[in-house]
């Protein structure tokens, strides 16, 4: 839509018939800056998208993806090399292109941002490297006054555990653009995290209903609600997300939670139905409905485990569901050492993965293997 509303394919190809022929070279700049950066986002959502869908589209998304990337870099040029090639790199790994993908890091791994779109860029594609932390800094110190730059900033503080400075960075692009619905998220999901609840609910009900991020903050309203014992209030949110159309089933898990309860607990087995009938469409969905299949249906549950893995291949809970219930509901000890294997490739210096592993190694017989995890 961006892209037929200003008539323009590529930085240079201005049609005659549209308004370009008329800017200035600042204004042709602006709108060449606001088209690359517009492409640079969608090829990022699509991305995140793809990592979730079956190969086929998987395939098709990033091809698309790849397009919209080097659509992006001629409308933006050198202004955002890094955070473009950042991207392509990221584009190629997800394509299994592992061998192009570390070249083309190798060959950007001292260059620095070129400015504070680039920055942005760079900080938002690297907040799981402990880097982030130091371009994050950079990033609101050049970038100060826009409510993006501290969102970016805030995430990647949040991500590595400074969670007090990813808070007062969602305070602050809150009051620099109190009307962007996403900020008041970031700022309630910190809230909510740290222990605030009566402040993650103001920052939920900040959210403007017109919004999309509206329907998916109910949610976290609603398990807000729960945590405060308002089950009452809690109920009628997951209600209210419910009517609104929310997709995302473990909102009937929830509102059964609030509904137990209450004692209203005809009601609550008619959600908890609901919840179990349909399909999932994150992590949690699958691993809590997995959970829910353990006792009676455990193929199921490995199932649905195996499904949260898709959608998050570093779960730590979803790969422990899966050894546990090989090892005390299958009786299956060299399967569920085998996952118990993966939680320890997953975090190495966790003491009690090891210990997991060697306790299942004592069960299987093998001591010597216990003995090594008990060192």
């Amino acid at each position: 839509e961006l892209l037929d509303r200003y008539q323009s394919a590529t930085p240079n190809q201005w049609s005659a018939n549209g308004r370009q022929p008329w800017l200035t070279e600042q204004q042709r700049r602006i709108e060449r800056q606001e088209i690359g950066e517009t492409l640079f986002w969608l090829a990022e959502s699509s991305r995140r998208i793809a990592s979730r869908a079956d190969q086929g589209m998987k395939r098709d998304l990033l091809d698309q993806c790849m397009s919209d990337n080097e659509t992006a870099a001629r409308f933006l040029g050198d202004a955002a090399a890094l955070g473009i090639q950042l991207q392509r790199a990221k584009i190629l790994d997800d394509q299994d292109n592992t061998d192009s993908a570390r070249e083309l890091s190798a060959s950007f791994k001292t260059q620095l941002p070129q400015s504070a779109t680039d920055l942005l860029m760079a900080t938002q594609l690297m907040q799981s490297s402990p880097v982030s932390v130091g371009l994050a800094e950079q990033l609101v110190e050049k970038d100060g006054r826009n409510h993006a730059a501290w969102m970016a900033a805030g995430s990647a503080f949040w991500i590595h555990g400074q969670k007090e400075r990813g808070l007062a960075c969602f305070q602050m692009a809150v009051s620099l653009n109190p009307e962007n619905s996403h900020a008041h998220w970031l700022l309630g999901r910190t809230k909510f995290d740290m222990g605030d609840l009566p402040g993650a609910i103001q920052s939920y009900r900040n959210i403007d209903r017109q919004d999309p991020a509206w329907l998916v903050s109910l949610m976290n309203l609603g398990i807000a609600q729960l945590e405060m014992g308002q089950y009452r209030e809690a109920a009628s949110t997951f209600t209210e997300a419910i009517d609104a159309g929310a997709i995302n089933s473990r909102v009937w898990y929830l509102r059964a939670d609030a509904l137990f309860m209450l004692g209203q607990q005809a009601d609550a087995q008619k959600d908890l139905a609901i919840f179990m009938r349909k399909t999932p469409c994150d992590e949690m969905g699958y691993r809590t409905r997995g959970e829910q299949f353990v006792p009676d249906k455990p193929q199921k549950a490995i199932a649905d485990f195996k499904e949260a893995l898709k959608h998050n291949p570093g779960s730590a809970t979803a790969i422990q569901n899966i050894s546990h219930v090989y090892s005390e509901v299958l009786n299956d000890l060299p399967q569920a050492i085998h996952w118990i294997e993966q939680l320890v490739k997953l975090d190495p210096g966790k003491a009690i993965y090891r210990t997991y592993r060697g306790v299942l190694n004592a069960r299987d017989g093998d001591r010597e293997s216990d003995l090594k995890d008990d060192e």
